[in-house]
This record gives C-alpha cells, structure tokens and sequence, in this order.
C-alpha cells in the first residue's frame, strides 16, 4: 500500500469544495476577505530603512503562506491538518507584533529568526503586547485574551488530536478523504477567527490603519513602503469585526496623536494629476519591459484588462500606448526579453523569483547563520 492518499479523492474533494463555494457567495467573499486581510496588514508594517532586511517581516509574511498552505489543505478535504496548521497562522501573527513592540524588531527577532532562540510561549507574547498600550487598553475593554485563549486551545486540540472528535477520521467521516461541509465550515470559522485576532493586534500596534490615508491618490504607484492603508483596505479590515469590537478599535485609532499626525500629514498632500499618473503608468511599464520583455508584458497586461473586466476606452488607450512602447522596445531589444535575457528555467524565471522572494520577506538570500 502506498503511503500517500488518493489522488482522485483529493481532485473530487476539490472539485466539491469548489462547487459548494460557487453556491455559497457568502462563505467565499469572507474567505477572500480573510486571505485579502493578510496582504493589507503587509501594507500596513512599516518599512523604514533601518529595518529593510532586517528580518523583521518574516513572521507576519510565514503566515500568509501558512494560511494558504492551510486553505490547500481544507479545499482537498485535509480538514484536521487545516486546523491544525491555523496554530501557525496565529502564533506567527502574533510574533509580527510582539518582536515590534517597543519599535525595535529588527534587533529583537534575530536569535528566533536565525533558530538560536526557542519561540516564546504563548504567555509570554500576551504579556508582551500588553506592553504595548493600545494593546493593553483595547484588552481591558474587550474580550480579546479570552477569545485569544479559546481559539488557541482550540487549534491545539487538532494540532494534538485530542481523541477522536478531533481527528481526521471524525471530520471526514471515515477514513477515506472527501468533501465534507460541516469540517470545511468549521475550518473556515477557525480561519476567520484567527485573522481577526491578528488584525487586532496590528491595528492596535498601528492604529494609522484606521484613519483616512488615500494613498493610490497621493503617491500613484509610487507608494509609502508600508505603514498606511487605501481607505478601501481599512474597509476590508473593518468587515472582519462586529460594531462593538470596530467601535473600541476606531476609538483608539481616533485618540491616538501619532496616527492623527500621519493621516494629517497624508491628507495635506495634494493629489497626483492625470499627467503625473500616466507618466508614472509609462514609466512602470518601461521597468516590467526592461525587466521581462515586452510580450511579456503585453500578456500581463490583457490578462489583468480581462479579468478587471476593462471598458472599451481602456483597451483603446492600452492598444496606443502599446504601440508606442512596441516601437521603443523593439530599438532596444527588448521584444522577447527582458535586458537580462532569456529565463534560466521556464518562463516564470523561478530562480530570480526564488531570491526575489527572500529579499523582499526581509531574509537575505545568503543569511549567515
């Protein structure tokens, strides 16, 4: 017997999961919701220069990926490694805050983040956002550590299968993987759970999210590295929480001087002119070309016009401005590739991503151990 499981149980529970969520627009708008929230808390962190590279990013970005990991699992009927794998997402989450809590991340998180130092226990991160004073003041006025409490143990108990109840075998039913709608709810409930949890903690540790900061109309896309939200972000991050708990966070956020002062600073600013986007929209589009190719991307392009579902005004200007940027990447080579060449492996160049990726999580690619 193969120690592995069914291929084709894992393709059909995907295919039903898939087909339940296709039913359900309620469930799959607050899993992109919750997937989404990561990616705004990421715009959120600040990244001032003396952090860049630091590591400092690595926690909150490990479990974005954890999550995702962990919505794999669920879609192909892993349910009690799903859950499981949720205890990563919210320790790690909470690691983002806890490392940052006096400011100073880039310094506290190297033994941990180089395998020197054991993680903190689970007492120890609450203790230490409670140094942080929105934290403490937000704990004190909510329920926050209980609910904290109950999701952990929660987790744990499919993390360490506390008997059958919390096995694979009771969410699947038996011991063949399939769909199964009561497990997959219940994993998507945890899910959500957790990233509010996160959420929390990050607009408590930069209360700066929920002010008003229109950056895409400030900076185009030439934006902050990090430390503010688009207001349609915050929006996003408010729907994970109920009016009482959104009520206590816009507070804090209101009565905070330094997240007023920077969203004054924001506001002041005058808005970018039409002239001034498109030379930057110009300016970008040169950069993907020197980078990638111009056939690149073209394709990225359409691509991205089809499934925005683009007017015809926008093809239009697309079909001009490609025309021009045909001509002046054709002078300069630059038609099938980019200036460093053609992909060392496929067409998605995995080596450069590969390092690409560590850099911008916050780890050099040759980081001395």
């Amino acid at each position: 017997m193969p120690i592995k499981a069914n291929l084709d149980d894992l393709a059909k529970a995907q295919r039903e999961t898939e087909q339940h969520l296709d039913r359900d627009d309620v469930l799959k708008q607050r899993l992109d919701n919750v997937y989404w929230a990561f990616q705004d808390l990421c715009d959120l962190i600040p990244q001032p220069w003396g952090k860049l590279f630091s590591g400092h990013f690595f926690p909150l970005t490990q479990a974005m990926d954890e999550l995702r990991n962990c919505g794999a699992l669920a879609h192909v009927g892993f349910y009690q490694h799903a859950i499981a794998g949720l205890r990563w997402v919210l320790e790690l989450g909470m690691l983002s805050v806890y490392w940052d809590r006096a400011d100073s991340a880039e310094r506290l998180v190297q033994e941990w983040l180089r395998s020197r130092e054991k993680t903190p226990f689970r007492k120890q991160v609450l203790q230490g956002l409670e140094e942080i004073p929105n934290v403490a003041r937000y704990c004190k006025q909510s329920t926050f550590v209980a609910e904290f409490q109950w999701v952990y143990e929660e987790l744990s108990k499919y993390q360490h299968v506390r008997g059958v109840r919390y096995s694979s075998r009771h969410l699947s039913h038996g011991n063949v993987i399939r769909f199964q709608v009561i497990a997959f709810v219940k994993w998507a409930n945890l899910a959500f759970q957790v990233v509010r949890l996160v959420t929390t903690v990050h607009l408590l540790k930069y209360p700066v999210g929920l002010q008003e900061t229109r950056i895409d109309e400030k900076f185009g896309l030439n934006p902050p590295m990090g430390g503010f939200l688009n207001p349609w972000q915050a929006d996003r991050l408010r729907s994970l929480f109920g009016s009482d708990d959104l009520a206590m966070l816009q507070k804090i956020s209101d009565a905070d001087p330094q997240a007023r002062k920077l969203a004054e600073e924001i506001a002041a600013m005058p808005d970018l002119t039409t002239e001034q986007r498109e030379l930057q929209e110009l300016q970008w589009a040169k950069d993907v070309i020197e980078d990638q190719g111009f056939e690149s991307w073209c394709q990225m392009c359409l691509s991205f016009d089809e499934s925005a579902g683009a007017d015809p005004e926008s093809h239009r200007r697309f079909r001009k401005t490609a025309e021009e940027l045909r001509t002046w990447a054709a002078e300069r080579g630059l038609l099938e590739h980019g200036r460093h060449g053609p992909p060392l492996r496929g067409e998605n160049h995995p080596d450069r991503q590969h390092h690409a990726s560590e850099w911008t999580f916050g780890v050099s690619p040759r980081d001395p151990e």
